[in-house]
């Protein structure tokens, strides 16, 4: 099967098929990486890695960053509040006290964006119109007041 790589309905992702990670050469790899540049996020549907097979590709992209104290030593972090037993981690675990000031950071973050987009700068851009409009006045009665 040849690699297929599909860009989903969202804003931004691709979805990728045709492609077995564990068999991975660089011809292909290159394409996934050139996907990646333009699609931003990738889904990879159908794959079977252990956690060393999840590592090599992953350090295909360059060298990986810790975020949290592992608690493993596969070197993959858990961000997600599910635990293995599939029970929501209580708030007093290291995965809680990691996502929630993460999800408050985001949340925040996001609220001053929409301020930023939708009254801050179109509020400038009306400004810098007046104050255009208000120059082109003026420069007219100088230019009036000179005749």
């Amino acid at each position: 099967m040849a690699l297929e790589i599909t860009p989903t309905d969202a804003t931004l992702g691709a979805t990728v098929c045709g492609v077995d990670l564990n068999q991975l050469d660089d011809a292909i790899f290159d394409d996934i990486e050139a996907a990646w540049h333009e699609y931003a996020v990738l889904i990879f549907p159908e794959q079977h890695l252990d956690d060393e097979g999840h590592l090599a590709f992953s350090r295909r992209f360059g060298n990986l960053e810790q975020s949290i104290k592992r608690t493993r030593t596969t070197g993959i972090s858990n961000l997600s509040n599910v635990q293995a037993d599939g029970s929501v981690a209580p708030r007093s675990s290291l995965q809680a006290r990691f996502l929630i000031p993460m999800a408050i950071t985001i949340v925040f973050g996001l609220a001053l964006a929409t301020l930023l987009v939708l009254v801050l700068i179109p509020a400038l851009v009306g400004i810098q119109e007046d104050v255009k409009r208000l120059m082109r006045r003026r420069a007219s009665a100088a230019v009036a007041a000179a005749e």
